[in-house]
C-alpha cells in the first residue's frame, strides 16, 4: 500500500537527539554556549534526505520536544547512555500512530533489543543506506533492519545540514569532519569497530569550499538577525563580529582522530591559513612531539586540542591498547602547544585495572603542574561493541546494564583495585576539585 495516497506530497521528516531530563550533569544555557557543540549525526543525515521532504531537528540538549508535532517519519540517534530516553521516545511517537527509525552506535550492537522499540534499526554509517530507507518507505515496503555492507566513501560528501540547528545554543553551530576511523584500537573505544580500522579522508578542497559556504551563511545569518532583532541582541552580535569570535569563525572539527595522516594534516592546515578561522580538534598528544606541525596547526587558526590522555600510568595505558600515549612524554608535549598557544584538553579515564585509589589526586597534580586549561574525567565504560565490553563480560564485572549509566559518570563494572563505590567516590571528588 502507498502510505502517500489521497495527501500531500511534502512529507515531514523529524529527526531527534534525545537526552534524559533528569541527568544531573545537565549543563546551563550559558555552559552550553562556553563550550557545547552539537553532534553531526543528525545534520547529517538530513543532508541525505531527499529535497522534497521538510527536515526538522530537535536536540533535546537545548529544546522541548513535541509529541504532537505533525511528521511522517520519526528518525533518532542513539547513543548507548541515551538508549533509555530514545526508547521512551520512540514508544511516545509510536503510540500516535509515527514510524519511528533508530540509527547510530548502540542499534548497531544491540538490536534485537532496539528493535523492540521501533519500526525500523539503521546499523553502521548511514549515508548509503538513508536515501534507501526512505524509498522504501514511501513505497509502503520499509525493511525492519538496514545494514551497512561497506564504509560510505568520502568524496563528494554532503555538507552536513547544520543551519537546521537551534541558533544561540552552542559555542558553535559550526562543526566539520574531515576523516572516518581510527587505526588505533584502543580496548574501551567504539570508534574502529563502528567506523572501522582504517582512516578515510574527505578530499581537501571540499572541506575547504564547505567551510567558507558555512561561514558566508552564518555571517548572513548574523546581519538578519542584527537587523530584525533588539538594539542588545544587535551589539552583541556586532561585538562578537568585531573581535572574530562570531560563530561562523569558530569550527569544531569532530573526527576521532583529525591528524591521523601528516601530509592530509599538512595540505589541509596551509589551506586553511586564509580562512580567517579559529578551530578546534581531537588529536593524539603525540603530534606535540612534530614542532613544525604544532606551528602549521596554530597559523592556520587552532587554538584548542583535545587528547586522549586516559592515564598518566604506563601499565594502564598498555592495558587499554594505548602504548602509543607515552607518559615520560607527556609534559614536553603540553608544553609544546601551549607555546604555540593552542589549549590543551585532555580525556582522562579512571577505572583502569592498575588504577588505586591514589589516581585521582595523582592525575589532577600533574594537570594542575601542567597548567592543563580543561579537563574532562570520565569512568571507565565498557560499552556493547567494544573489546572492554567483551572482556568483562568473559570476566562477570558488569553488575549494572542500566544503559542511562553508561556515560562516563557511573560505574558499572567491579574494579580490580578498589571498590565499585571507591571509584565512583573518587570520580566525585576529582570534578569538584
Amino acid at each position: 500500500m502507498d502510505v502517500n495516497a489521497g495527501r500531500d506530497t511534502t512529507r515531514t521528516l523529524l529527526l531527534l537527539d534525545p537526552y534524559p531530563r533528569n541527568n544531573p550533569y545537565r549543563m546551563t544555557a550559558s555552559e552550553r554556549r562556553s563550550i557545547w557543540f552539537p553532534k553531526l549525526s543528525l545534520p547529517v543525515i538530513a543532508a541525505y534526505t531527499p529535497p522534497d521532504w521538510d527536515v526538522q531537528l530537535v536536540d533535546e540538549a537545548v529544546q522541548e520536544i513535541d509529541f504532537d508535532h505533525p511528521c511522517d517519519l520519526v528518525g533518532i540517534s542513539v547513543m548507548t547512555c541515551y538508549a533509555p530516553r530514545a526508547y521512551e521516545l520512540a514508544t511516545e511517537f509510536r503510540k500516535r500512530g509515527k514510524t519511528v527509525v533508530l540509527g547510530g552506535v548502540h542499534p548497531t550492537y544491540c538490536p534485537e533489543e532496539a528493535l523492540q522499540y521501533c519500526d525500523t534499526i539503521v546499523c553502521g554509517e548511514a549515508e548509503d543506506l538513508w536515501p534507501q530507507a526512505i524509498a522504501d518507505f514511501e513505497a509502503g515496503r520499509m525493511k525492519r533492519i538496514y545494514r551497512m555492507e561497506q564504509f560510505p566513501a568520502l568524496d563528494d560528501y554532503r555538507a552536513a545540514r547544520i543551519q537546521l540547528l537551534s541558533p544561540d545554543s552552542y559555542m558553535t553551530r559550526h562543526c566539520t569532519f574531515t576523516t572516518r576511523g581510527c587505526h588505533f584500537d584502543c580496548e574501551f573505544c567504539s570508534v574502529s569497530p563502528f567506523n572501522g580500522k582504517t582512516t578515510r579522508r574527505r578530499p581537501v578542497p571540499e572541506v575547504i569550499e564547505e567551510i567558507k559556504n558555512v561561514k558566508e551563511w552564518i555571517r548572513a545569518e548574523l546581519v538578519e538577525r542584527m537587523a530584525t532583532g533588539t538594539l542588545r541582541e544587535a551589539m552583541t552580535i556586532a561585538a562578537k563580529v568585531w573581535v572574530g569570535l562570531e560563530e561562523g569563525s569558530i569550527v569544531a572539527f569532530v573526527d576521532d582522530l583529525h591528524n591521523s595522516h601528516r601530509a592530509y594534516c599538512r595540505e589541509l592546515w596551509q589551506a586553511m591559513k586564509s580562512l580567517n578561522i579559529k578551530w578546534g580538534c581531537q588529536s593524539t598528544l603525540f603530534l606535540g612531539d612534530d614542532p613544525e606541525m604544532v606551528k602549521l596547526a596554530a597559523d592556520s587558526g587552532c587554538i584548542s586540542v583535545f587528547v586522549g590522555m586516559e592515564s598518566i600510568s604506563d601499565n594502564s595505558l598498555a592495558e587499554t591498547n594505548k602504548g602509543f600515549n607515552q607518559v615520560r612524554k607527556f609534559e614536553d608535549q603540553i608544553k609544546m602547544f601551549h607555546d604555540h598557544g593552542i589549549m590543551v584538553n585532555p580525556g582522562m579515564v579512571f577505572g583502569f585495572d592498575n588504577d588505586d585509589e591514589a589516581v585521582f589526586e595523582s592525575t589532577l597534580n600533574f594537570l594542575i603542574r601542567n597548567r592543563v586549561e580543561l579537563a574532562y574525567f570520565n569512568v571507565l565504560t565498557p560499552l556493547p561493541g567494544t573489546a572492554l565490553y567483551d572482556r568483562y563480560t568473559r570476566e562477570g564485572r558488569i553488575f549494572d546494564r542500566d544503559w542511562a549509566k553508561y556515560d562516563g559518570k557511573h560505574v558499572v563494572f567491579r574494579p580490580k583495585r578498589m571498590t565499585p563505590e571507591q571509584l565512583q567516590e573518587g570520580f566525585f571528588w576529582v570534578n569538584h576539585e
